[in-house]
């Protein structure tokens, strides 16, 4: 038995905004910082909610206009976490 998860996601979505009468697309890859899960806890997802919103704020924060129009790719990372003693 383990004491404890090591959790992150990674995301990839489509990000779309119209330019003079065109719809532009682009893609953004997004990656959450490794949450430590005690064995007896849940994990925490409104902290990976969170993350992924505070990337994705500082990916579009130079004014780019671009909104998510769908998210291509999410993959919820769950590995055991040991850590040395």
């Amino acid at each position: 038995m383990f004491s404890s998860l090591r959790v992150h996601t990674k995301l990839d979505a489509i990000f779309s905004r119209e330019v003079d009468g065109d719809i532009q697309h682009v893609r953004g890859n997004f990656t959450t910082r490794p949450q430590v899960v005690p064995g007896s806890h849940v994990i925490d997802i409104n902290e990976i909610v969170d993350d992924l919103n505070e990337e994705i704020k500082n990916w579009n924060s130079r004014g780019s206009g671009f909104t998510i129009e769908r998210i291509s790719i999410f993959v919820l990372c769950i590995t055991k976490f040991d850590p040395l003693k």
